[in-house]
């Protein structure tokens, strides 16, 4: 029968840990700290101890008996009378101290070993010299204690006897001669009964001191390493139960795995992170073409073109939840990837309201979208040529007052009638955050499939949810997700004012050649169109596109 019930993993432990070591080791720091301190303040307290050997006791087992027995000591019992107020108040008179008895007790402890009847008596004191004289002065009074409890008993036997004899005698000088050998036999048993517990008297041997205290050289608390292994242990256990009840409460989707079970799409690449110093240094696959997060890009590219098998232009929206989730970043090096694999690919940057995709690409932003849809401008006089071939770029253009209303004109529908046209084989449209606003959903009529990019470290499960529902009512066809540690979109609004933008490398026809797209009228360019004075490059059918037109 198989076992479904599922195992523990402890790698997954060990990954929670590494991820959140700081949540471990600032409680054990912390508590280490508090340890140190403790240790510091606290004052050195010293332990003397001595040892007491407990003897059997012979005592009458009642008064006018004849006979004695050997008590045995209960060592329970012992270790209790050892505690007990009576000894401390002898112990407090031999040593002439005026503190009560129960406030010498509160530094004493005596214990029973574990074979052997003794005692072994500890004293604390914050002087050594003291804890060694209280402490043997306890053991004792603990033996003249016991001692007592038995010669109590014997005087008093010893007194009843002599009182006895004195009555039998006073009777016998006026007894008869009859009466007379009564009261002699009963006055010899008299007289023997007190031999006996004057015997006894010299007999009575309650302990002796076997291990003599001497002043302790070393302070018995506080504990340096005891405490400190102590106070690790605390602190470790403490900061384990903090990160395991972070990462329950962690909302973030901490793998592709998750990334999909929400989603209900595939991954199609895992991003590792990458430091981006500038917008245009995002373009990972051209600034660092054999870099970890560029194969990823590549790894990414193939699995889309594998999932668009249609034959055509193939229309692919990338969009995040929410901002920072690297749409923008993924839109230029997904383009990048497939136009250096020979494939005309036309970016679209249609996040009319913060767009950064023209910063990637290392382009200014000029006319685009806004300028087709609200001038009736072709789309395809308003390409850029980027700085890799066959990668061509449609701007944002001017932010509208209402970017939602322009995209749901029947203007935009036809932007992307137009560069279909085209026939490109990948056009990716770069949108705005899906939780941000409406501008994803009205995109996502336009389009073939959407892609959903996502940022591990800063967003939370919930945003993805909600992003493919919202997607999800729109008609959205969600082909699969980008997972990133690190989100390498570029945070600049526009290029600072006055400066330069960079000039892209423009390919000669050499580069170019054989590249062209059908159904394009090359004599249909006009020179005069405000679109070409830009420091960019147009698409052109003859050499996939045309130089720099001056004014």
């Amino acid at each position: 029968m198989t076992n479904t019930q599922p195992t523990i993993d402890l790698h997954q432990y060990w990954d929670v840990f590494r991820a959140r070591k700081l949540m471990v080791i600032v409680p054990l720091l912390a508590v280490i700290a508090l340890a140190a301190a403790y240790l510091v303040l606290q004052k050195p307290q010293y332990t003397a101890q001595a040892k007491v050997l407990v003897n059997p006791l012979l005592s009458p087992v009642a008064a006018g008996s004849t006979s004695a027995k050997s008590n045995l000591p209960d060592m329970n019992t012992e270790q209790a009378t050892a505690a007990s107020a009576p000894v401390a108040n002898l112990a407090r008179t031999t040593l002439k101290v005026s503190n009560n008895g129960d406030r010498l007790l509160n530094h004493l402890n005596v214990s029973a070993a574990s074979s052997g009847n003794v005692l072994q008596f500890q004293y604390t004191s914050a002087n050594p010299q003291q804890a060694a004289q209280y402490v043997n002065a306890f053991a004792q009074a603990y033996i003249t204690y016991r001692n007592d409890s038995v010669l109590k008993l014997l005087t008093a036997g010893v007194a009843e006897r002599k009182h006895t004899i004195a009555l039998l005698q006073q009777q016998l000088q006026h007894s008869g001669t009859a009466q007379r050998a009564v009261l002699v036999s009963q006055l010899r048993d008299d007289e023997i009964q007190l031999a006996t517990f004057q015997s006894d008297q010299s007999l009575v041997d309650g302990g002796q001191v076997i291990g003599i205290a001497v002043p302790p050289s070393a302070p018995s608390s506080p504990k340096i390493a005891t405490t400190l292994i102590i106070a690790a242990v605390i602190g470790l256990v403490l900061g384990i139960i903090l990160a395991l009840l972070r990462e329950g409460m962690d909302r973030r989707i901490k793998s592709p795995g998750e990334m999909e079970s929400a989603l209900h799409a595939p991954v199609l690449g895992v991003i590792p992170k990458f430091k981006v110093r500038s917008p245009d240094a995002s373009l990972v696959v051209i600034s660092e073409p054999r870099s970890p997060a560029s194969e990823a890009y590549q790894m990414a590219a193939i699995a889309l073109e594998n999932m668009l098998p249609r034959p055509g232009a193939q229309v692919v929206m990338i969009v995040s939840p929410k901002s920072g989730g690297g749409a923008s970043t993924a839109t230029a090096n997904l383009g990048a990837t497939l136009a250096q694999a020979e494939r005309q690919v036309i970016l679209v940057s249609a996040d009319l309201r913060n767009p950064t995709l023209h910063l990637i690409l290392g382009l200014s932003n000029g006319r685009g979208v806004s300028t087709a849809v609200r001038e009736g401008k072709s789309a395809e006089r308003l390409l850029k040529a980027t700085r890799v071939p066959n990668l061509f770029l449609l701007n944002a253009g001017p932010e509208p007052e209402d970017p939602a209303a322009l995209l749901s004109s029947p203007a935009t529908a036809q932007v992307f009638q137009d560069l279909q046209a085209l026939k490109p084989h990948f056009i990716l449209v770069d949108a705005p955050a899906a939780l941000s606003a409406p501008d994803a959903m009205i995109l996502s009529r336009y389009v073939d499939g959407t892609v959903v990019t996502w940022n591990s470290e800063a967003f939370r499960a919930p945003d993805l949810l909600a992003a493919r529902e919202r997607l999800s009512r729109a008609g959205a066809n969600i082909l699969g997700g980008i997972y990133s540690f690190a989100s390498g979109k570029a945070r600049e609004r526009a290029s600072t004012p006055g400066a330069e933008p960079p000039r892209p490398r423009v390919p000669g026809p050499r580069e170019t050649r054989g590249t062209a797209v059908s159904g394009i009228d090359e004599n249909s360019l006009d020179p005069a169109d405000p679109a070409l004075r830009e420091r960019s490059e147009v698409w052109s059918p003859r050499y996939g596109v045309q130089g720099r037109v001056q004014s």
